[in-house]
């Protein structure tokens, strides 16, 4: 049986304001949008793979996510990224800069080529 990556949930307060960071740090569009649950996958396809799903729950209720993002315009998107709500937790070595999202989930940034 083989394994493939489908989606990473993340449990959010405020959906909206998530969905469009994480829209931003993806470059992924929306599959499904409404005022519970925020599908964002490459494509914007409903099935497409993998994907990220935004889905509404209780303060407190936010698990710990963690993803790497690479990109070719480093200051721009994290300019974009701050702009939205992250904020910048620690400068790591070989270009690595983690930041937290809106809801305090980590996100590691870096600069292609």
């Amino acid at each position: 049986m083989a394994t493939h990556w489908r989606s990473c949930v993340i449990t959010a307060t405020d959906v909206p304001r998530l969905a469009a960071f994480w829209e931003h740090a993806t470059g992924f569009t929306r599959a499904v949008d409404n005022d519970v649950e925020v599908v964002l996958t490459e494509f914007g396809e409903r099935d497409a793979h993998p994907g990220l799903v935004i889905l509404a729950g209780p303060a407190g209720e936010s698990g710990s996510v963690h993803l790497d993002v690479n990109t070719d315009d480093f200051e721009s998107d994290l300019a974009g990224l701050v702009a939205r709500g992250a904020s910048r937790a620690a400068t790591m070595g070989d270009g690595w800069v983690m930041l937290h999202d809106p809801e305090g989930n980590s996100i590691c940034l870096r600069q292609l080529g």
